[in-house]
């Protein structure tokens, strides 16, 4: 194993580390996460190690899953698992012509880098709270939105003014 790539297997375990963070934040980037360490730990478990022809089909295969569990609610990172699959089919050309894999390998890591990226962003579009985040001022009053007929504050009616001057009617 040479020296890149050592590096990029590296920064491919340092970018899944980064997804396990994202599982952490809220529902927006949730399951794009899930999606990817799961695929991810397949690719590490069963992919990794074995013959160069299975590698590269079962990679793409992989990718195609992956692609299609993301398609309905995240395009880019669904986009980006479609794109690896002719990215496998040069690695496999590369192996076969007895060529290095680095160009393999770099294009993978920045494909899964825009991958992270772009699920990354509905963390800043969605903001990191779990709670009500359209309302900032209302989640720090403790106000629940999730509730049918929920008020802010209750406005002051007729009935609450005629109890106040009979108190000072009262007083006299």
């Amino acid at each position: 194993m040479n020296l890149f790539n050592f590096l990029t297997a590296n920064i491919q375990d340092v970018m899944i580390m980064f997804v396990c963070f994202l599982l952490l934040i809220p529902k927006a980037s949730r399951d794009a996460a899930i999606v990817l360490i799961v695929g991810k730990s397949i690719y590490y478990m069963f992919i990794v190690g074995i013959s160069p022809l299975l590698y590269y089909s079962l990679a793409a295969t992989l990718n195609l899953f992956m692609g299609n569990a993301l398609r309905y609610e995240y395009k880019i990172p669904a986009i980006c698992a479609y794109v690896l699959i002719p990215v496998n089919v040069l690695g496999f050309y590369l192996w076969v012509n007895y060529y290095p894999p680095d160009l393999y390998n770099v294009i993978s890591v920045i494909i899964i880098t825009i991958q992270l990226i772009a699920i990354s962003m509905r963390l800043i579009t969605h903001g990191s709270s779990r709670d009500n985040n359209q309302h900032p001022l209302a989640l720090v009053h403790g106000f629940n939105s999730n509730k049918a007929c929920g008020t802010m504050r209750k406005a002051a009616s007729v009935e609450d003014y005629t109890k106040v001057t009979q108190q000072k009617s009262e007083w006299k």
